[in-house]
Formats: C-alpha cells, sequence, structure tokens
C-alpha cells in the first residue's frame, strides 16, 4: 500500500506544470516591485507579494502587455515601449523587439487572474528602469471591451 501512495504522489506532482499558460490578450499592470523590496516583504508576509496585490503607484496606470495571437506582442512600462514577437518556453516569455534586443519575461506566480513576472532588464532599459534592473512585475488581464478605434494596448497610439 505504501508503495501505491508513493508512485501516485508522484505521478500527481509529476503532472503539475511551471509552465506559462498564457491567454492571448491585454493585460493591465497592479504592482511592481525592486528584486530587493520582493525579498523582503515576502520574508515578512507571503500574501503581501502574491500576483493578485495591486499597488498605488501612477506608473502601473500606464504600464501594459498586449499579446497577439499571430505571436506579436506590445509592452509599455512608463518610458519604455517595446513591440515585436513572443515566444513561449516553459515558464519564460522571450519577447523580441523589432531592434533585436531581447527581455526575458520569467513566470513567478500565476492564477486564472493574475500573473507575476521577473525580469533582468540587461539588453532593454530606460530612464525610469536603469541597466541591469532586476523587478518583479505583477499583471491582471483586462477584459474591458475597447471605446477607442485604436485601443490603448497599441503600438503606435503609444508611440
Amino acid at each position: 500500500m505504501k508503495y501505491l501512495f508513493f508512485l501516485l504522489w508522484v505521478v500527481l506532482m509529476t503532472s503539475c506544470s511551471d509552465n506559462l499558460q498564457l491567454v492571448p490578450g491585454n493585460y493591465q499592470m497592479t504592482c511592481a516591485y525592486k528584486e530587493e523590496a520582493y525579498i523582503r516583504s515576502k520574508k515578512e508576509n507571503k500574501a503581501s507579494v502574491g500576483c493578485d496585490v495591486a499597488c498605488d503607484h501612477e506608473i502601473y496606470h500606464r504600464s501594459f502587455l498586449s499579446f497577439k495571437e499571430d505571436q506579436t506582442f506590445v509592452m509599455g512600462l512608463d518610458d519604455l515601449l517595446l513591440e515585436g514577437k513572443y515566444e513561449i518556453n516553459g515558464p519564460k516569455i522571450i519577447l523580441k523587439d523589432k531592434s533585436g534586443t531581447e527581455l526575458t519575461l520569467e513566470m513567478k506566480k500565476q492564477s486564472k487572474t493574475c500573473v507575476q513576472f521577473f525580469a533582468v532588464f540587461d539588453e532593454v532599459y530606460s530612464q525610469v528602469i536603469p541597466a541591469n534592473e532586476r523587478l518583479y512585475f505583477n499583471f491582471v488581464r483586462d477584459e474591458t471591451l475597447p471605446i477607442e478605434t485604436e485601443s490603448k494596448f497599441s503600438y503606435n497610439l503609444n508611440t
């Protein structure tokens, strides 16, 4: 009986996947953390850094990710705007900008309503995001119907 229980436990554990289950669409940023602050907050209270946590800062209202069915993306993070192709590789999304730079977003937490990514900004950076910055980002899927002729998640509107 012990062996049967152990075998069942192994099957269940291996069936759980760390692969990113990304639904194409628009995602609004709800919070961001520098790596040091994330680690400190996680030690104090794990729930304080969940993917469903929303923070209040003006950068979050203008920061987003948009993933299309044709494997293209638009990413706006305050003064940083990227557009190009993406590919999902296990728990990571590799964003390949039209200029040739790459940014890898590693999924840390995910639920049906939110996703949390970790990224190191070594090739991609801006005035707000310094080179080699290590950040965690929370995003929620934006289900609002667009009322504009051009979506607020489009590259052209944000340039």
